[in-house]
């Protein structure tokens, strides 16, 4: 008999490790059960909090941890109390292990198995409820934590394309940038926010106005941190075609979730080479420091065939998320790029502009209304040797329920 403060168990049950407490009716005691409602949140990029409910007869609380799987006691040890434990110097940004303790007189009890919650990524802005959140272009990708259980909308604009040069003609204003949006009951994620520039214009001589067109704007987007899973994302506009002799075409606006890409997008490549003049064609990803392979870069537009490069290349907008399509010079004209965004949007050759990129929610996200607009279109130039203007970039609001 282990423990045993009686002759013989009243209810004829040995017990191993077990005494008897003739003070707690009748009761076995030991080593204490294991905590329940375990969980742990990130406070910051190397901290996190585990909360949990303390089982009946523990006396003390701590909680082991790891950067790799299989915790027990010789890993990371955090002294709590009977809800909560701090840890800190945990890995940034990163996943980590933990297991929670219970302890009494007669031992130690754990988890049956790990448990695991990430730390936020360095930067990152934890948003609290009833907030609403603006974020502008960058090249960079931001980081934002949501509280858990609230209402969150994510709304996305695109930015705009440039517009073209002229020369006897009026050149046209650069496409709108898309939109996007979406809803979700939060459960305390990240987000990774990249937000699409403006395009840009070729050449910087305004005597050389005919040779100039504007480059696609820059997607935005919205990721899921933890996962890498688009939430949402918006095309950027299409640029436009300078004008000579030709009056460009329209260039392709931004694309709504219901609709997908602007005009004059297809399947094809980059770079526009095998490009129509109905500018057929998307962009391909690339994994360059302003992209990082995640988005998707507008198709780049092209010259007439035979024609001499002049003028530079147009900008197309740098962003985290998908970079709006560049220009290919060409002594009468320049094809705008196309938009980058979801799908980017084709190139176009000349007098075409180029088309916008396209715009997406996720399944498993609602779509809703977007409370933005997507980045106006730069101006086109005015005939006799006036060049476009950049258009402006796109922006992302986050709107966190109370």
């Amino acid at each position: 008999m282990v423990g045993r403060t009686t002759n013989f168990p009243t209810d004829g049950i040995w017990k191993l490790g077990e005494i008897r407490d003739e003070s707690s009716a009748d009761a076995w005691v030991g080593p204490a059960a294991v905590a329940t409602n375990v969980s742990a949140a990130p406070t910051g990029a190397t901290t996190a909090t585990v909360t949990y409910t303390a089982s009946t007869g523990a006396t003390s609380f701590k909680v082991y941890w790891s950067a790799s799987a299989g915790v027990d006691t010789s890993d990371n040890e955090v002294t709590g109390n009977s809800t909560t434990a701090s840890l800190t110097g945990l890995p940034s940004g990163a996943a980590f292990y933990y297991r929670v303790a219970m302890i009494n007189e007669f031992g130690t009890t754990l988890d049956a198995s790990d448990s695991t919650a990430s730390t936020l990524p360095s930067g990152t802005t934890s948003l609290s409820a009833g907030a609403t959140q603006n974020i502008y272009s960058s090249n960079n990708f931001t980081y934002w934590y949501l509280p858990v259980g609230k209402t969150v909308q994510i709304h996305l604009a695109g930015g705009g394309g440039g517009g073209g040069g002229s020369w006897n003609q009026n050149g046209k204003t650069g496409g709108v940038g898309g939109v996007a949006a979406a809803q979700f009951t939060s459960n305390g994620e990240v987000l990774k926010i990249g937000v699409g520039g403006g395009g840009g214009v070729s050449g910087t001589n305004s005597s050389n106005a005919y040779s100039q067109a504007g480059g696609g704007g820059g997607g935005s987007g919205c990721y899921n941190n933890a996962t890498g899973d688009i939430i949402a994302a918006a095309g950027g506009g299409g640029g436009s075609s300078s004008a000579w002799n030709n009056l460009p075409d329209d260039p392709g606006i931004g694309g709504t979730p219901a609709t997908g890409a602007g005009p004059r997008t297809g399947n094809g490549t980059e770079n526009g080479s095998s490009q129509t003049a109905a500018g057929s064609g998307v962009g391909t990803n690339t994994d360059n420091a302003n992209c990082s392979g995640v988005g998707t870069v507008g198709g780049t537009g092209t010259g007439t065939s035979g024609d001499s490069f002049s003028g530079g290349s147009g900008g197309g907008s740098q962003s985290a998320f998908g970079q709006g399509g560049y220009t290919a010079g060409s002594h009468y004209g320049t094809g705008g790029g196309g938009g980058g965004g979801y799908k980017g949007g084709a190139g176009g050759v000349y007098p075409a502009s180029g088309g916008g990129g396209s715009s997406y929610v996720a399944s498993g996200f609602t779509s809703i209304t977007p409370v933005i607009s997507g980045g106006a279109g730069g101006s086109g130039g005015s005939s006799h040797g006036n060049k476009g203007s950049a258009g402006s970039g796109g922006s992302v609001r986050i709107i966190v329920g109370s």
